[in-house]
């Protein structure tokens, strides 16, 4: 069950293929490189324009963001149509019996004999 000379030779080859195996060739994607504006043929004018454009809508956007939330003011209990009963009533709700909660006292455990 032993391979002959040429068929160990053959897998060898096979395994080899280092020697027969071409060069890669170049990235299809070229590299890409950062350009400039003046680079694409425009003029100082229009390359102004954009700018500008540029920062009128960074401060458009800070303007609205700032705009969208409201101002918060207080508020009283009085604004919101409760009479001075209610809000003694709420106020009180804090205040339950003045002091604060009673503890039971629960008893020690025996000791086991």
């Amino acid at each position: 069950m032993g391979l002959s000379p040429e068929e160990i030779a053959a897998l060898e080859g096979m395994n080899d293929t280092s020697a027969t195996e071409p060069e890669p060739a170049e990235a299809a994607e070229p590299e890409l490189s950062p350009f400039s504006l003046e680079e694409l043929g425009l003029s100082a004018e229009e390359i102004a324009e954009i700018e500008g454009m540029n920062d009128a809508q960074v401060g458009a956007a800070g303007a609205s963001a700032a705009s969208a939330e409201p101002a918060m003011t207080p508020f009283s209990f009085e604004e919101l149509g409760l009479s001075p009963e209610e809000v003694a009533a709420l106020e009180g709700i804090g205040d339950v019996g003045g002091t604060e909660p009673e503890t039971v006292a629960t008893p020690a455990p025996e000791p086991a004999e």
